[in-house]
């Protein structure tokens, strides 16, 4: 009876030391004291109205000049080029459709990307691809060593906000 009696002491020590000093060690604060609420800078909607115009089907406006994807490519590179004379573009929403060499519709994506273009310049995005298995390649680019399915690409511009 003795050994169960050192077994049942020694299981109470275990368990009631972690207990004893978890109930007196102090309070740790992890949270910032003394912060403060910093005021929102605000502008009237009539003013954000002034700053930017939405032009929707913008023909003439931008054009896109190049598009790149190779095989194993985690991202897809296009330019894109703003025509106009005296505005900047702030955002564009455009949609990408891609295809198979047979002209059949492999997949549609429709994309808002903010990028700042002065006129008459061109800039460069890059995109995450829409091809999460890397087996298509650009039908125009370089063509892989390895087995692959090339595609092409038609791009139109949907929404352009310009400032």
């Amino acid at each position: 009876m003795s050994y169960l009696m050192k077994i049942l002491r020694s299981i109470f020590l275990v368990l009631f030391i972690p207990v004893t000093l978890s109930l007196t060690a102090d309070k740790v604060s992890t949270t910032r004291k003394h912060l403060r609420l910093s005021p929102a800078i605000s502008c009237p909607r009539d003013s954000a109205v002034l700053l930017a115009d939405t032009i929707p089907h913008p023909v003439g406006v931008l054009r896109f000049c190049g598009y790149e994807k190779s095989l194993r490519a985690p991202r897809e590179t296009i330019f894109i080029e703003n025509l106009s004379d005296s505005s900047t573009i702030e955002k564009i929403n455009f949609t990408i459709d891609y295809f198979d060499t047979s002209a059949r519709l492999i997949h549609s994506r429709t994309l808002w990307q903010s990028i700042e273009i002065p006129p008459h310049q061109a800039r460069r995005i890059d995109i995450p691809t829409w091809d999460i298995q890397r087996t298509y390649y650009y039908l125009r680019g370089p063509r892989p060593r390895k087995s692959a399915t090339p595609y092409d690409v038609t791009i139109r511009p949907d929404t352009v906000i310009i400032r």
